[in-house]
């Protein structure tokens, strides 16, 4: 028999090797971006605080108006002092707010998620930066270097505080420029030549402190490329010519800025500051910065005078300071040519620190949380090199199953320390008076944050004041209600009193502060203190309308009517359109019998402040008292079309056309009675 041939199995077709998913190629950027939202997720149940109201309240008239105010907010200062003068040019960060706002009106949890989204956007433009630079080096470093810096407790400002968009959108700007600078490198490609500097231009009107990457651009060309110093210098060339552009741009087109920067904002402007004061001073700060990198606490929401000191060289900090810096420049010197990792992230680091030391100029406040936030960009690179040198581990070796999970372990450590820091810092941020409450605790030697704090407390007590008027009204079932925020109030009163009078005792030349306090005992019916306080702030700062107001309110109140209306006048010569001088003054010329007079100051009222309840209800009062029935009428139902909750004036309208005969105006006022019961 034969054998039956063995036949050979059919070979298998050769499978394909399947490529790596997008998120197995990413899995640690992505895990980056689910870190940094659980650990910001906190923020945006948050409310206005900070700041927030120079580009999200009544404070930013320009951006109220949305879309349409656009080309007006690049011909404008972006910010406006209390007297009205201009100063900063952030257009792009108003723009962003105008449009907004456009669409979602004054809502403060849309802007904190806008916050973390821009964050997030800045996350994954700088993870892929640092692919870039670091190629070779291994992805968990690059993964831990981003990590640090992201979930750092410093950042907490950039994000919790809607305000500090201007610092989101630069270093989004910033870092897009060197991105679109390396692809120009990469490729040749024209159009890119074009973006980074547009993308630089974009960081520049978004704040100022952009300019420091006309150094950093090159600085990174330098360490991550091998163009010749010549081709980097061609590079930075756009970048100053927008700087040029900008600035004569600024000088042609917007209204000379008129910001002047106070003792309690910066001493170094105001006091007559030795240089060798001005020097220990600015490497005592440098130093507290890099203390703060390295142990976030405390932190607070003011680092100006005297939180932060005014020291000179016979001081050990600012020498140990010093001695830190120095040799940290000298290690980055050395190893420059050398193209180290530590070394790019310690000259990106006091390259950008140097800006705000207050050496080269003052700073708008000694210290702020914020200005740190493109230098701890190079603190992290420098760090986590440190470290993984420190463990003697190669970067690019790194793994969960070997010794060098040292390093690992260390800064997944520090990360968690970081994260659980910024969780509860959000928390802080919830609100105005949160925020000031919280940080009270440290800064009692700051006579503005006393100041800021005592501020606050007033106006929860104006508030508390409204409310317990308010349910009074509604009669006895109200009476537990209306107890408890009348107590509120008076506790948050003695509090603003307890802190202005700090603020004062600081520092003695506050003049605010002295006027404010005495704004206190004004609310105790306590005028004779009233006077005295404001008095002596006059005598720091006799233009002051708040000062000459409070003045003439407390003579008013004392009887002394002549003294009063000298005060009054003294007002209108302040500010010819202070609706409650010219309220008073009408008061007063009625008093006399002088009725033209009068009739001239409330119509003024109602010119200058026609949308607000008040001039309409004086001018009907006023025109009761003249018995010109008409006239109050007139003024009542303006005052009713004005606010349209005031429910006792509504039935007092309907009541009063019901006696008249007017059915149809008594049933309008009837069904405005109502409405406004159902607004309730």
């Amino acid at each position: 028999m034969k054998q039956k041939s063995k036949e050979k199995p059919k070979e298998k077709p050769a499978q394909k090797t399947k490529t790596n998913s997008w998120f197995e190629k990413n899995k640690l950027l992505v895990c980056l971006l689910v870190i940094v939202t659980i650990v910001f997720a906190n923020s945006i149940p948050n409310k206005y605080a900070l700041d927030d109201e120079f580009f999200t309240t009544k404070r930013n008239k320009l951006v109220e108006k949305g879309i349409k105010a656009i080309p007006s907010i690049f011909t404008n200062r972006t910010f406006t002092t209390n007297d009205g003068e201009g100063y900063e040019y952030r257009p792009l960060v108003a723009v962003s707010f105008a449009i907004e706002h456009q669409f979602f009106g004054a809502n403060p949890h849309v802007s904190h998620s806008i916050s973390l989204l821009l964050y997030l956007l800045i996350a994954i433009l700088l993870f892929r930066l640092l692919q870039k630079w670091f190629t070779g080096q291994g992805e968990w470093i690059i993964f831990f270097i981003a990590l640090l810096f992201l979930i750092h407790p410093l950042r907490t400002e950039v994000v919790d505080n809607i305000k500090s968009r201007d610092e989101l959108l630069s270093i989004l700007g910033s870092l897009a420029c060197i991105w679109f600078a390396f692809r120009f490198h990469e490729t040749g490609k024209w159009v890119y030549s074009l973006l980074y500097p547009l993308c630089f231009i974009a960081g520049v009107l978004s704040k100022h402190s952009s300019v420091t990457y006309v150094v950093l651009v090159p600085l990174t060309l330098y360490f991550f490329t091998k163009l010749e110093y010549k081709k980097i210098f061609l590079y930075a060339l756009p970048l100053l010519s927008v700087i040029i552009f900008v600035s004569v741009m600024q000088r042609a087109v917007l209204p000379h800025a008129t910001r002047h920067m106070l003792l309690l904002e910066n001493p170094l402007v105001s006091m007559k500051m030795t240089l060798l004061e001005r020097t220990a001073t600015a490497s005592y700060v440098m130093g507290r910065y890099l203390w703060l990198h390295i142990i976030p606490h405390p932190l607070v929401y003011y680092y100006g005078f005297k939180f932060v000191p005014i020291v000179s060289w016979t001081s050990v900090l600012p020498i140990v300071s010093l001695l830190i810096h120095l040799a940290l420049f000298v290690y980055a010197l050395f190893n420059f040519k050398k193209k180290d990792s530590i070394a790019f992230g310690i000259f990106f680091y006091l390259l950008n620190m140097a800006a705000f030391s207050n050496l080269l100029k003052p700073a708008p406040g000694l210290m702020a949380e914020r200005f740190t936030f493109s230098a701890s960009i190079g603190f992290s690179i420098a760090f986590c090199f440190f470290v993984f040198r420190y463990f003697k581990i190669d970067s690019s070796k790194f793994s969960w199953n070997s010794d060098s999970k040292k390093a690992g372990y260390l800064l997944c450590s520090i990360a968690v320390l970081f994260a659980l820091t910024s969780i509860s810092r959000n928390a802080d941020w919830k609100d105005k008076i949160t925020l000031y409450t919280h940080d009270m605790e440290y800064l009692a030697e700051s006579s503005k944050g006393n100041m800021m704090y005592a501020n606050a407390t007033l106006t929860l007590f104006h508030e508390n004041t409204n409310r317990a008027v308010q349910l009074s009204q509604n009669g006895n079932t109200m009476r537990d209600s209306v107890r408890y925020y009348a107590g509120e109030a008076k506790r948050n009163l003695m509090l603003a009193q307890e802190h202005f009078r700090a603020a004062t005792e600081i520092t003695p030349t506050y003049s605010i502060a002295w006027i404010n306090l005495g704004s206190t005992y004004y609310f105790q019916n306590k005028y004779a203190e009233a006077l005295h306080y404001s008095q002596e702030g006059l005598k720091l700062d006799p233009d002051s309308k708040e000062g000459v107001y409070n003045s003439a309110m407390a003579y008013n109140s004392l009887g002394k009517k002549d003294s009063a209306e000298i005060f009054f006048n003294r007002v209108l010569e302040i500010d010819s359109n202070d609706v409650n001088a010219h309220d008073q003054l009408g008061k007063f010329a009625l008093a006399k019998g002088d009725t033209t007079t009068a009739t001239k100051y409330y119509m003024d009222c109602i010119m200058l402040n026609p949308n607000t309840e008040n001039a309409y209800v004086n001018a009907a009062q006023f025109f009761l008292k003249i018995k010109n029935q008409q006239g109050a009428l007139q003024y009542t139902e303006m005052a009713a079309k004005v606010n349209p909750r005031n429910m006792v004036r509504m039935k007092n309208l309907a009541t009063y056309y019901q006696q008249q005969g007017n059915a149809e105006k008594a049933n309008y006022y009837f069904q405005k009675m109502n409405e406004a019961r159902s607004l309730k």
